[in-house]
């Protein structure tokens, strides 16, 4: 009798230790996974900033071949990037940077070059 309650409690004992040892590897993986949510909200953080300092315009301008284009484009310091629609609403995303004239050169994915003048800024 006495031998069954002794395997009785080794059993316990060592079911109780084996519990405690994978309580414990959870509340580490719980510890990274806050820190790990910490982290994004510092990456959020950074993007919000960079939203902040985008500045979104409306521009208008011509191409090399005297074509009109109107649309918005979004600069963060003297570059950025947006779409134009021509006279024919086909729509071209640009890549923009600020001109010594005072308005915005865009160049789309072939190489098209576009002189545009600021029109509006959003708020």
């Amino acid at each position: 009798m006495e031998n069954k309650v002794f395997q009785l409690f080794r059993c316990l004992f060592c079911t109780s230790v084996f519990f405690l040892m994978s309580c414990k590897e959870h509340s580490n993986t719980d510890e990274k996974e806050v820190s790990l949510t910490e982290q994004e909200q510092k990456t959020k953080g950074v993007d919000n900033d960079i939203v902040r300092q985008r500045k979104i315009y409306t521009v208008e301008g011509v191409d090399n071949e005297g074509n009109t284009y109107r649309g918005k484009i979004a600069l963060k310091g003297d570059v950025g990037a947006g779409r134009i629609c021509s006279d024919n609403k086909k729509e071209i995303y640009i890549d923009v940077k600020r001109s010594l004239e005072g308005g915005v050169e865009g160049i789309d994915n072939n190489g098209n070059v576009y002189q545009l003048l600021f029109i509006s800024k959003e708020e």
